[in-house]
């Protein structure tokens, strides 16, 4: 499955705020704007139900439906809504955050980088005091408590 424009957005800042990370100014506005897209074009709908009752009032009042502003927005938005404009927002947002992302990748990889680093140093400071040359076959079974590892009791 394709992950939408909102998934994109949500993975993004979701990353950026475990690691305490600030994403660069050009790519937070990127995806503000993703998101305002998606959201202004799901909310365009061309309710025929509206269209036609607001029809029916102005003709009741005498009126000529064509000179209605509000008729004539409700048939824009009736066409506008029917005319696949969700789907074209959220391709169009996907391309901008796509954009954004290519265009500033490494510098969010260094951020990203930077935030796990102590963590990766952490963790490699303690895969030496454990004492396994390959995690891969540590005993972790639940019996065993994170001091039996890392005093090698736990081989």
């Amino acid at each position: 499955m394709i992950p939408t424009a909102r998934a994109h957005i949500s993975r993004i800042q979701q990353t950026a705020d475990k690691l305490a990370v600030d994403l660069p100014l050009a790519v937070v506005s990127t995806l503000s704007a993703g998101r305002r897209l998606v959201e202004q074009t799901e909310r365009i709908e061309g309710h025929t139900a509206a269209l036609n009752a607001r029809v029916v009032d102005v003709l009741l009042n005498g009126g000529d439906p064509t000179d209605d502003a509000e008729v004539r927005k409700l048939v824009l938005l009736r066409v506008i809504g029917s005319s696949g404009i969700r789907e074209a927002g959220r391709q169009r947002a996907t391309e901008l955050i796509a954009q954004a992302i290519t265009e500033h990748a490494d510098m969010i990889i260094d951020l990203f980088k930077a935030a796990v680093q102590t963590d990766c140093d952490t963790l490699t400071s303690a895969t030496a005091l454990a004492d396994v040359p390959d995690l891969r076959q540590a005993d972790v079974s639940p019996s065993k408590t994170p001091g039996d590892c890392l005093s090698g009791q736990a081989r």
